[in-house]
């Protein structure tokens, strides 16, 4: 994983892991680069965030602990250790949701054998607590918000459609996870209808446009036909004055050599 942040006073800094370490590379400025190796124990699942001008992360280490750092804190905090189901933590994600650093991560429930998606607030409370549960596996997720909400996005396995949710916080700061469904079915039929009607709506305006277009043509089919016609009959006059005239011209031609 590499990720590059940018602090407040505008420095780059590359947060990226290599084998077990877990490396910071700071960019003071295009001549001063400063690299340093940040954990020496890092076996997976790294991810970053940044909260304020703070860089923090989460990650599994080599014992399969479950780890929250923040870089340049003075200690590091292990969330879960190896016991029970913490080896089958996967998919870790590091996110804000109202100005509040969220850690979410996949396991399996050893009890029930399910599905599950688990949240913590680790600069606060880091109290794990359930955000969804399934009987089928959960592929990937996301989550983001789309300028109202935030919104997470499931893969199931052997599901095409991802399934989405809209979390909600209560007063309490527990997260409320609500299916969120784009179209409910009476929308859909009321897209429906508004659809037949701009459909009635547009074959209407269609039949029109084709009628003004065959009048049109009609009308200018037969300006055509008298444009020409006129044009006929002034050269079909000039023809005969021609004819009448050369007529003229040969009888005075006979009678001048007899």
């Amino acid at each position: 994983m590499e990720r590059i942040f940018t602090s407040q006073n505008g420095r780059r800094i590359v947060v990226c892991d290599e084998g077990n370490n877990i490396n910071i590379i700071l960019f003071i400025n295009q001549r001063d680069i400063r690299w340093s190796i940040l954990r020496r124990d890092y076996g997976s699942e790294l991810c970053a965030c940044m909260s304020d001008d703070n860089i923090c992360l989460a990650y599994l280490n080599t014992a399969n602990d479950l780890i929250w750092d923040v870089v340049g804190g003075e200690n590091r905090i292990i969330l879960l250790s190896d016991i029970g189901n913490v080896k089958n933590i996967r998919n870790i994600r590091l996110e804000k949701i109202n100005d509040r650093i969220i850690l979410i991560y996949q396991t399996d429930n050893p009890v029930s054998k399910v599905q599950e998606l688990v949240y913590t607030f680790p600069e606060t409370e880091r109290k794990s607590r359930l955000l969804i549960s399934g009987e089928k596996s959960i592929e990937d997720y996301i989550l983001y918000y789309n300028g109202e909400n935030y919104i997470l996005r499931c893969k199931y396995k052997d599901e095409p459609v991802l399934k989405t949710y809209m979390l909600k916080v209560d007063n309490s700061g527990v997260i409320i996870p609500e299916e969120y469904i784009i179209c409910k079915s009476e929308d859909i039929d009321e897209l429906k209808k508004m659809c037949k009607l701009k459909e009635e709506e547009f074959d209407k305006a269609s039949d029109r446009l084709r009628e003004e277009f065959e009048e049109n043509l009609k009308k200018q089919a037969g300006d055509i036909e008298k444009k020409y016609r006129a044009q006929y009959d002034e050269l079909a006059k000039l023809t005969k004055d021609i004819q009448e005239e050369g007529k003229k011209w040969r009888q005075l031609y006979y009678k001048s050599i007899k």
